[in-house]
Parts: structure tokens; C-alpha cells; sequence
């Protein structure tokens, strides 16, 4: 009897758990996740990348026999002393190449090297499609925390305004100060109606990128509170050299080149090939007629001795093309590294910012206290309490966009070394 409940209690919790565990919070990782399962342009990528394996299973067919049958009917105007006027024959032939100057394995390098290619473009989909899902969470976050100063900056001005029709009913303040705070306040009102628009728009651009109906209340933002920290240069250098999508196609395109090397040199060597063929002739159409038989081996060897001096442009084209190769990684690569030192320094302006912007915060919020203490004893004016209000409202804005500019920096390196997600 004891083991009844908990036998209930099991069951309840099979039941019920995968349900709470599909309504919890999204963290980042989980719409990234979530991201690259919805989105159809990696299905475009997946798709490519099909047709590139089907490349290869083309390309192994010129290692395998082929078998041809086929069927002739012949119609004379008049018969002759070795031909019926009325005759046909078939045959079966099985042919296989032998050697052909080791082109058709070069072919098969390049076409697993297009396979590998497509899942090196994959790969850098997935960064973007990482980063993108990154940026507009963050974007949220930046959205709602605005619209959080905003509100806190207009129930400032709201509480002061309620405060100012008492004092201006007593003859405390003149009605222009009273009307002063009700022009700010107004301002205020407004203000946060576009940061409330900001943050559906921010929720729309989420929900695009990661392919899901998201609400602010679907999202959870607690990677956010600590800042994550930069590793140095050359260990983010070295690691983006290891593992950028850009710069593996770009070596991969240098050994398809040297294939072409070896398949433009593969036209100069000489190609052979072996054929078994089995066929009936007969005076007739149905072959049933003075029926003659034959089975035939054939080796065949073939050169080319000359093709117009086309066979050396084409070896020349890919020897340059392995040359255009490499100075195009040298190129990206260069390009690539100022990028990465560039978002470093944006990393370090931002991060000296926000300790900036943390300061000013702290400044702001004592500057309000003494203000308001002063207005209430008259010794601060309206516009002084107002100016007070204002510059605790920036101050959080750019605490805000400090902190959001260093996370945003900081997403865009660890997209530019291929490692957003891990």
C-alpha cells in the first residue's frame, strides 16, 4: 500500500515535466538551437550539399563497367549479293576504361572536395544564422531595459508633476514651473511609447530570426548578467585561422585546382580501353533468318597528338588559378585579422564606457536625491529638479547602451573565430 502514491506521483511527473520543460524560459543557446532547426535557408545549404554527394556517386561511375544493348533495322531499296533488302541485328556490349592519365581520379578528389565545401558553408550559415539569433536577443534585452528607464523616467516626472499642482494650488511655485513639468512630462509619455513600440519591433525581428512566436515573457536573459571576457589576439588569431569557414573553401578551392592540374595533365597520356561485345544479324526483322553470330574482345588505346594547343591553356589556367588562390587567402586573411583587432578595441572603448557609465549612474542618483532635497526647500529651482531627472534618465541610457555595445562586440569575435554556440 505504501508504494501506491509514489507509483501516482511517477506518473504524474512522466506526464507532466516534458510539458513545464517545453514552457520554460528561452535562454540564448536554446534559440540559437531553436534557430537553426526553423530556418529554411540551411535546408537550401542541406539540399546543395545532397546534390554535391550525388557528385561524388557521378563521379565513381567512370570506375565501373558500362553495358550497352541495342537494336538495327535495316531497309534496302533492293537486295545485293551480302545483304537482304529486309535485315537487323542487336548486341550487347560490356566497355571499361583501363587508364585515362589518372584524370578520372583527380575528378573524384574534386567532386568529395565539393562535398566538403558545401559543409564548410554550412558551417559559417550556422555562425551567421548564430549571430543574428544573438543580436536581436540582445536587442530585446537593449529594448526593454530602455523602456524600463523610460518608464522609470516618467513616473519620475508624473510623481513631481502630482506634487507641483499641490504646491502651485498653495502658491508655492508659479504656474509656469507647473506647466514646465507638465510639457516634460508629456515628452516622457511619448518617449516611452516609442521605446514600447521599440520592444515589439525588437520581439518581431527575434521571432523572425529564430522562426518561433516569441513574447518578452517566453525569454530568459540571465546570460546577460556577467559580462563574458576576451581572450587575447593571438589565441583568437590563431583559433580563427584553425576554423573560419572562408579560409578551409578557400584551401579546399586550391587542392580542387591542383586536381585540375592533374586532370589537364591526364590529357596528355594515353587512354585505353577494354570492350566484350555479343551480337546476332539476321535477313529479317526478327532475327530468326540465316542468323549470324558474333563475340568480340576489343582493346582500344587512344592519344591525342594534337588539339589546336588546347590541352597546355587548359594546364596553364589551373596553374594560375592555384596562384589566384593564394593570394586571395592572403587577402581574407589580412582582412579578417583587422577585423578582429578592430572589434577588440571596440571591446576595450566599450568596456571603459560602461565602468564610465556605472559611475555616472551613482553620480546621477545622489545628484537627484540632493536635488529634490533642495527643491522641497526651496532653495533648488524647477528646472534644476527636472535637469536632475533628465540626467539620471541619460545616465541609464548610456549604462545601457555600454553594456549592450560591449555584449554586441563581444558576439561579433566569437562569430569572426567560428565559435558562437560552444
Amino acid at each position: 500500500m505504501k508504494t501506491i502514491p509514489s507509483k501516482i506521483l511517477l506518473l504524474f511527473m512522466v506526464m507532466f515535466l516534458p510539458v513545464a520543460a517545453s514552457a520554460s524560459p528561452y535562454c540564448l543557446e536554446r534559440l540559437m538551437d531553436e534557430a537553426l532547426n526553423n530556418r529554411d535557408i540551411l535546408r537550401m545549404y542541406e539540399i546543395s550539399r545532397k546534390q554535391a554527394e550525388k557528385g561524388v556517386q557521378e563521379r565513381r561511375a567512370a570506375f565501373m563497367p558500362g553495358v550497352d544493348a541495342s537494336y538495327t533495322a535495316h531497309r534496302l531499296e533492293d537486295s545485293t549479293l551480302f545483304e537482304n533488302d529486309e535485315n537487323a541485328s542487336w548486341k550487347i556490349a560490356a566497355r571499361l576504361n583501363l587508364f585515362a592519365g589518372f584524370g578520372d581520379r583527380s575528378a573524384l578528389d574534386t567532386a568529395r572536395r565539393q562535398v566538403e565545401v558545401q559543409e564548410a558553408l554550412m558551417d559559417g550559415l550556422r555562425q551567421d544564422i548564430r549571430l543574428e539569433t544573438a543580436l536581436a536577443f540582445l536587442g530585446v534585452h537593449q529594448a526593454l531595459a530602455e523602456r524600463e528607464v523610460a518608464d522609470s523616467t516618467r513616473r519620475l516626472y508624473a510623481k513631481e508633476y502630482e506634487q507641483a499642482g499641490t504646491r502651485h494650488e498653495v502658491g508655492v511655485i508659479r504656474r509656469a514651473d507647473y506647466l514646465k513639468i507638465k510639457v516634460v512630462l508629456d515628452d516622457a509619455q511619448q518617449a516611452w511609447t516609442r521605446a514600447d513600440a521599440a520592444v515589439n519591433k525588437a520581439i518581431n525581428q527575434l521571432s523572425r530570426t529564430t522562426g518561433m512566436a516569441l513574447s518578452p515573457l517566453d525569454l530568459d536573459f540571465s546570460d546577460f548578467q556577467e559580462l563574458p571576457l576576451l581572450k587575447d589576439y593571438n589565441l583568437l588569431s590563431e583559433k580563427m585561422q584553425e576554423r573560419r569557414s572562408e579560409l578551409k573553401i578557400l584551401d579546399l578551392s586550391s587542392a580542387m585546382a591542383e586536381d585540375s592540374v592533374a586532370m589537364a595533365k591526364s590529357a596528355y597520356m594515353p587512354r585505353a580501353d577494354l570492350s566484350l561485345s555479343h551480337g546476332q544479324s539476321a535477313d529479317n526483322y526478327s532475327i530468326s533468318d540465316n542468323v549470324k553470330d558474333e563475340t568480340r574482345l576489343t582493346l582500344s588505346l587512344s592519344v591525342n597528338l594534337f588539339d589546336g594547343m588546347k590541352k597546355p591553356a587548359v594546364l596553364q589556367k589551373s596553374r594560375l588559378e592555384i596562384r589566384r588562390i593564394a593570394h586571395e587567402r592572403r587577402e581574407t586573411l589580412d582582412s579578417l585579422n583587422v577585423q578582429l583587432k578592430n572589434l577588440l578595441l571596440d571591446a576595450e572603448v566599450a568596456g571603459k564606457n560602461l565602468q564610465v557609465a556605472e559611475a555616472g549612474m551613482d553620480e546621477a542618483r545622489e545628484h537627484l536625491r540632493v536635488t529634490e532635497y533642495s527643491y522641497r526647500e526651496g532653495v533648488a529651482t524647477t528646472t534644476d529638479l527636472l535637469d536632475a531627472i533628465a540626467y539620471l534618465s541619460r545616465a541609464s541610457a548610456n549604462r545601457i547602451t555600454a553594456r549592450s555595445t560591449y555584449l554586441q562586440t563581444t558576439f561579433r569575435i566569437r562569430h569572426l573565430v567560428a565559435e558562437l554556440g560552444e
